[in-house]
């Protein structure tokens, strides 16, 4: 290739990235970020109240159901989930086979606390992160979440789930 054509490729390339990155600026000034903040950590705590009491159809309402969402994390084994069919057959299997002296199929505790969020905010998409102090199996744990998000019909929905669990490490956190 010609050092002309791979100038010109290479300018075209700068060009859609600029491009690119000044229309996700201006579209994030545009959002009120309070507000989808308020919105997104609603969704948070329904993902969590829903997952900690069963509640499958309450839990399925925070997802989008396609086929590139996906759940991934390390509790103390990597699990990697990909697909929306996939994560509700996984969490249909871990209520079916849930042992009755657990809380719940993820054996997590309903007290939660969160700090140390991180917002990224777009007018269609977002990203969150956080650290989550509760406990797992009776014992304290911090872990390191992340969540991505679509606004699908004006309602933020999870694509994307992200946790690596750290009960070495865990400091006990007043809960809510």
């Amino acid at each position: 290739m010609s050092i002309r054509l791979t100038s010109l490729l290479a300018a075209v390339a700068c060009s859609i990235l600029l491009a690119t990155t000044h229309a996700s600026v201006a579209a994030e000034k545009s959002v009120d970020t309070a507000k989808e903040q308020a919105a997104l950590m609603k969704v948070l705590e329904n993902e969590w109240a829903a997952a900690t009491s069963d509640d499958l159809a309450k839990w399925s309402e925070g997802w989008v159901h396609a086929p590139y969402v996906r759940r991934l994390g390390s509790s103390p084994k990597v699990t990697n989930t990909t697909g929306w069919d996939a994560i509700l057959t996984a969490k249909k299997k871990a209520i079916a086979d849930k042992p009755s002296s657990a809380p719940n199929a993820l054996g997590l505790d309903r007290k939660v606390a969160r700090e140390n969020f991180n917002f990224r905010i777009y007018r269609d998409a977002a990203w969150v992160t956080f650290d989550q102090h509760s406990t797992w199996e009776g014992k304290p744990y911090v872990s390191r979440e992340t969540r991505i998000f679509e606004k699908h019909d004006g309602k933020w929905k999870v694509v994307y789930l992200g946790y690596i669990y750290e009960p070495e490490n865990a400091q006990p956190k007043p809960s809510k």
